[in-house]
């Protein structure tokens, strides 16, 4: 083995756990989960060599044991190279692993591209490793199926190590090892993650979900692998949104396993969210009262202003300069009364329209059976969403609705936030709540 150099630069950027079905990857198996590293190394010293070659090993612990995925990059045979050109316009170097489930990504931008000038544009890529320069490998392992889940995992450490040898061979080859990356046992299953500028959200797998005021957003945990991470809350905290005087009380969340009730399918586990929906009635009376007393208010200055001008036009003597200026003022102050009449005329009816209109708008501006819940695999649909249009509907003569919310996922599908769709007077926007808690996201090993 060679020995260690200081020559070589090695550190892991990232680690991140991808499952089926999640935004990272297409070809694992269904119900599998891999690991996906990402390795960065540099040429330190003044020699060039080789392009480097790259060990990781991930090794879960579990309460069964520890189980360990190897990704070892061998050197690939010249035909396993493509040249592409990479989105700043320099060429990337792309070498696919001999190891199945692999890849090696190879980043750098250099002068004159990566081409070997000797072959030209239609040569092989530069077999060259050259001082300074940096190389990244992006490593993805099908680890295991998630019934490893039912193990009881620990935590893991991923562990990487790089090899090149020198142009020169009578110098041999130098190796440099990383420092290890340790995750806990969440990692497997969900985190509450914050992003920058304070937004939270939900990680489970390689999925972020989160939401930014407006939308429900889905991001891969790869393009955002600096985020901070935190442990889930132990349990669900009661929440409101809505929007006007509509609002949406979350006050539950929970898990059933298919075990402890009848109506749960086989293979499934269920995730009732419970809440109630309410329209306040004297709110929306308040809020359409202020134009009222708006309008009100506007007639009652222009009385006053007329009123002035009545009695200054009474103490001028008449056809004088001032009784002429005071006459005129009478007649703009009479003109805006009328005008702050009718102002307040239809306002009083507007409000009387408002107030039915208003109430309706409001009991269609939720449509409950349209909530969302974002899963490690992706979006699920309630499957109660005829009787939660129905509960809904009593909205347009009742203050408030009880409403439950029930999804059924796989065994290892992990519940993420809640996307909850509003009709406001300024569009649709969509208010995110997670739902991720210790509880909800537990495994049941029965």
């Amino acid at each position: 083995m060679p020995e260690l150099s200081e020559d070589i630069g090695v550190a892991i950027v990232a680690a991140e756990v991808l499952h089926s079905g999640g935004q990272m990857i297409s070809w694992l198996a269904a119900d599998h989960f891999a690991v996906g590293v990402l390795l960065e190394a540099t040429n330190l010293g003044s020699a060039v060599r080789e392009p480097p070659v790259a060990k990781v090993v991930i090794v879960i612990d579990t309460e069964l044991g520890e189980l360990t995925c190897a990704v070892s990059g061998a050197k690939s045979d010249p035909a396993w190279f493509v040249d592409t050109p990479g989105a700043s316009g320099s060429w990337q170097e792309f070498r696919r692993w001999q190891q199945a489930r692999a890849r090696h990504v190879e980043l750098g931008a250099r002068p004159g591209g990566w081409l070997d000038p000797k072959r030209g544009q239609s040569g092989w890529p530069e077999h060259l490793w050259r001082p300074g320069e940096a190389m990244r490998f992006q490593a993805i392992a099908d680890c295991a199926d998630l019934t490893l889940l039912d193990s009881g995992i620990k935590g893991a450490r991923v562990a990487a190590a790089v090899e090149a040898k020198d142009m020169d061979p009578f110098e041999g080859s130098a190796r440099a090892v990383a420092m290890p990356v340790d995750f806990p046992a969440a990692r497997f299953i969900a985190e509450t993650v914050i992003l920058d500028g304070g937004l939270r959200g939900v990680a489970a797998g390689d999925r972020i979900a989160y939401g930014d005021g407006k939308a429900l957003r889905q991001v891969s945990a790869w393009t955002l692998r600096a985020v901070k991470r935190a442990p889930v809350p132990a349990k669900f905290v009661p929440v409101d949104v809505g929007t006007d005087e509509l609002t949406v009380h979350l006050a539950s969340a929970a898990r059933t396993h298919r075990t402890d009730s009848a109506t749960v399918p086989p293979q499934r586990k269920r995730i009732t969210v419970s809440g109630r929906v309410g329209i306040d009635a004297a709110a929306i009376v308040r809020r359409l009262q202020g134009a009222v007393d708006s309008s009100r208010a506007k007639e009652t200055a222009a009385i006053a202003v007329s009123t002035a001008a009545d009695a200054a036009l009474a103490k001028a003597a008449p056809n004088s300069p001032e009784w002429v200026q005071a006459s005129g003022g009478v007649q703009a102050a009479r003109a805006a009364v009328a005008q702050a009449s009718a102002g307040l005329k239809g306002a009083e009816a507007a409000f009387a329209r408002s107030q039915a209109s208003e109430r309706n708008r409001l009991a269609f501006a939720f449509p409950c059976e349209q909530v969302v819940l974002t899963t490690s695999a992706g979006p699920v649909a309630p499957v109660n969403g005829a009787g939660l249009k129905a509960s809904c509907a009593k909205l347009g003569t009742a203050d408030a609705v009880d409403v439950q919310w029930t999804f059924d996922l796989t065994r290892y599908q992990m519940p993420m936030v809640l996307g909850l769709p509003f009709k406001t007077s300024a569009g649709p926007k969509t208010e995110v709540v997670a739902v991720a808690t210790e509880e909800t996201v537990a495994i049941d090993r029965r």
